[in-house]
């Protein structure tokens, strides 16, 4: 079910445009399973609730799986108390937000899904510099119009996300 999870994600990503978080991470997640930084079938635990927020422990597991769950639990909380706030740590990366943000839009809620990628090693140059200092730090909002009119603002800080690059370097088209 996992990897139905995942791959759907990731196919979703190509489809919509954004191939740097679509299927071309699979070799990343697999070398991230092989490393044990990623734990597939990992169980996650909600470490701290009140009935408007929550504390999500990933436990190392699959981004994609541990965002959908802290994005429903957002949005059940949401349906009892007007707002649910959940934070998620302690999980590999989650690809493209605007599926975890629409899934809010889809329900007639406003979606707001931000990351800090610290952790995951890609940063980039803040204005003027030349070395790595800060995460993308990706923002996604998704907004209810129906099935077919939500709108859907998923961004980064970064000029470029770190995936463009790898692919571009992967399809032979960047000089090391």
């Amino acid at each position: 079910m996992e990897a139905r999870i995942v791959g759907d994600h990731l196919v979703e990503s190509n489809l919509s445009g954004v191939d740097s978080h679509g299927v071309m991470r699979i070799p990343q997640y697999v070398n991230a399973i092989r490393e044990g930084t990623v734990v597939p079938g990992a169980k996650h635990r909600v470490v701290r609730e009140t009935p408007s927020s929550g504390v999500i422990d990933g436990n190392g597991g699959f981004g994609q799986i541990m965002a959908h769950r802290a994005m429903e639990l957002s949005i059940h909380k949401a349906g009892e108390n007007a707002v649910g706030v959940v934070t998620l740590f302690n999980c590999s990366h989650t690809g493209r937000l605007a599926g975890y943000a629409a899934l809010a839009a889809d329900r007639e809620m406003i979606g707001v899904v931000m990351v800090n990628a610290g952790g995951s090693g890609q940063h980039v140059s803040p204005f003027g510099g030349i070395d790595k200092r800060l995460s993308t730090n990706p923002i996604c909002c998704a907004v209810p119009g129906g099935k077919r009119s939500r709108i859907i603002l998923d961004i980064a800080t970064s000029v470029v996300p770190e995936g463009r690059i790898r692919q571009l370097h992967n399809s032979g088209g960047f000089a090391e």
